[in-house]
């Protein structure tokens, strides 16, 4: 479980850059059949009666070059939500003709006056006066954040949201293959989350008529000193099964009594208007469908230094397995 996640997180996918796909596809096709389209992949497990679907992001945050300076520095934008705060100093990635390492730098505070936070205006991207030669205006950069384990079962790493919903997904697909009586599954892996659920967009359309019910497979705000309790979930408490008016309440019921039933730990995640996911699409896609949400409890998000506990990210797998095999 641990290194399938790792190899997800230090794989970029970030626009046209999928290496975070390759890694999905390698894993799912011994037991499934996957097609690849531009931004999304659907891979099919066989079972028996009505098919199910489990959906997941594979794309990560990060920035869009929009500059190239000829001393070596490039002013960028940020691709996603990125907090300009916890950039100063931050390794990355530059997606250029090859891969070109760099760093966000700004004016130190020696040299600066006041306490101003640096913002997008205020940043670049370092990479050596060479490197510039190497990257163009629309190149991409992602964060340089080699995935680690911490202390006990909790692990960090950049693009965890939401490459750990994309773990768990396709360790309950492994799992529903290897038992008896499943239903067929669907398996949805999609782009442009961070974008605007794009992928989700015309990936639920391509599937519309061909899946039941639906579960998406995200992550969520993890416990912090400074946030309040009812807006987190403590890092090892298990899945979090979100409820909220734009999810099918008939999957909410079936995710709970199923983590009730088989002693899978979970919390509720209670919202009340928009989940913020690709849950939110797939209810409106087409003639709409009946979708659930199922999150991972995560700190730092959209930081190259994201965290989960792989106890979390195991039970989600164990209750999406379970869902698979019973549906709602």
């Amino acid at each position: 479980m641990q290194q399938l996640l790792f190899n997800l997180c230090n794989a970029p996918c970030l626009g046209p850059v999928e290496n975070a796909f390759a890694v999905a596809e390698e894993f799912l096709a011994p037991f499934a059949a996957v097609t690849r389209s531009p931004g999304r992949l659907i891979a099919a497990v066989p079972g028996t009666g009505e098919p199910v679907l489990l959906e997941a992001h594979l794309d990560e945050v990060g920035f869009t070059v929009t500059h190239v300076h000829p001393n070596g520095f490039l002013t960028v934008a940020p691709v996603g939500s990125v907090d300009s705060r916890i950039l100063a100093g931050t390794p990355v990635t530059v997606l250029g003709q090859r891969p070109v390492p760099g760093v966000f730098t700004s004016v130190p505070p020696h040299l600066s006056s006041g306490s101003k936070v640096a913002g997008f205006n205020d940043l670049k991207i370092d990479i050596g006066k060479a490197g510039a030669s190497l990257v163009r205006p629309g190149d991409f950069a992602v964060f340089c954040a080699p995935a680690a384990a911490l202390a006990g079962s909790c692990v960090t790493a950049k693009a965890l949201d939401n490459r750990s919903g994309v773990a768990a997904v396709l360790l309950a697909a492994q799992k529903a293959a290897a038992q008896k009586g499943g239903r067929p599954v669907t398996v949805l892996l999609t782009n442009g989350e961070e974008l605007g659920c794009r992928g989700a967009k015309t990936g639920g359309f391509a599937l519309l008529g061909k899946v039941g019910c639906a579960v998406s497979v995200d992550v969520s705000f993890g416990n912090f000193p400074g946030c309040e309790p009812e807006h987190t979930a403590v890092l090892g408490t298990g899945a979090m099964v979100g409820v909220s008016p734009v999810l099918s309440g008939k999957v909410t019921a079936s995710l709970k009594r199923l983590a009730k039933q088989n002693n899978i730990p979970f919390t509720l995640e209670v919202m009340g208007s928009n989940t913020s996911t690709n849950a939110d699409v797939l209810s409106v896609t087409g003639g709409g469908m009946a979708a659930g949400l199922v999150s991972i409890p995560l700190r730092n998000m959209h930081t190259p230094c994201e965290v989960i506990n792989l106890n979390d990210l195991a039970a989600v797998a164990n209750l999406l397995a379970h869902f698979c095999k019973e549906g709602c």
